[in-house]
């Protein structure tokens, strides 16, 4: 069951989620300890009770009209047994929005696979161009695709959203004439 993380499990999200993403798709640990204080951010956790041990996350923005998941992750030693699809489903069925979030485009095994993963848990792909603004200095946005649940977007639902994301996660403002 998904539970509020509570501060002192951040650390604990913090390593799963280096050696989940690089460091282009995160913020370094100020960056993401910071985004605590936002009244719309918020980090739930799947917890081991026993060993006091989280074995996942998932870590969301609650936008106005959509739930942004920025990063979900499985500890290494958990990966494979269900717990991500597990989170998933639980979360998705929790929903009373939109879900939203980012993949790479199917240029790889890996992205192929993640985005299979998400489409069995009926997310939709939508393939219209978008990319992550920098999140830090040191690295290039990344092209990057959305993913919604339980409906695909429209095109101009797609406009909207991303005009949101940039505005609300990534401070990014982009020129739309």
């Amino acid at each position: 069951m998904l539970k509020k993380m509570r501060p002192d499990e951040f650390s604990q999200v913090f390593e799963i989620m280096v050696a989940s993403f690089p460091e282009s798709e995160r913020r370094d640990y100020a960056g993401e300890k910071a985004l605590l204080d936002l009244d719309y951010y918020h980090i739930y956790v799947f917890r081991d009770d026993d060993k006091d041990q989280v074995q996942a996350f998932i870590a969301i923005w609650d936008l106005d009209d959509f739930l942004y998941v920025e990063h979900f992750a499985v500890s290494g030693q958990y990966r494979n047994l269900g717990l991500g699809g597990k989170i998933l489903d639980e979360f998705a069925n929790q929903a009373d929005k939109t879900i939203i979030l980012e993949v790479e485009p199917p240029q790889d095994e890996w992205a192929k696979r993640r985005i299979g993963f998400y489409k069995r848990y009926e997310f939709h792909y939508n393939d219209y161009a978008y990319f992550q603004p920098k999140l830090s200095i040191d690295h290039p946005e990344l092209p990057l695709r959305l993913m919604s649940y339980p409906e695909a977007m429209t095109e101009e639902q797609f406009i909207a959203t991303r005009k949101n994301l940039y505005a609300k996660v990534y401070d990014y403002s982009l020129d739309e004439e």
